[in-house]
């Protein structure tokens, strides 16, 4: 878990610094249930931001993720170790802009198939 407070100024402009919000919240569990197997669930929290005279702040927003990974099989010998991961961005489907004017993808999920040598 963490927490940012960032004020920033722009001393020419004088005003905030563009796209940087004042609060910033991250908070994740992980969850092994079994071994071979680690879940987690992520939180992140943003504020409001300044984007630019003359126009309305991009509002804040929050977000949140989860997934896991399943450990297939270890490595032996030549053979990689292979993990199957999953995850679910924003599970709530969140509407937000990171940058103004451009959407965020809403609810998505990735998977993958990964072996380390």
């Amino acid at each position: 878990m963490n927490y940012t407070y960032t004020d920033t100024k722009d001393l020419t402009a004088r005003h905030e610094l563009r796209r940087v919000p004042h609060d910033h919240y991250n908070f994740g569990i992980t969850w092994d249930p079994i071994r071979a197997l680690s879940l987690f669930l992520q939180a992140n929290v943003v504020s409001s931001q300044f984007e630019q005279r003359g126009f309305p702040r991009n509002p804040g927003y929050h977000r949140i993720d989860l997934g896991g990974t399943y450990h297939i099989t270890g490595k032996h010998g030549a053979f990689p170790a292979l993990d199957f991961t999953v995850r679910l961005n924003n599970v709530t489907d969140e509407r937000y802009m990171e940058v103004f004017g451009f959407r965020n993808l809403g609810i998505n999920v990735l998977a993958g198939l990964q072996a380390r040598y």
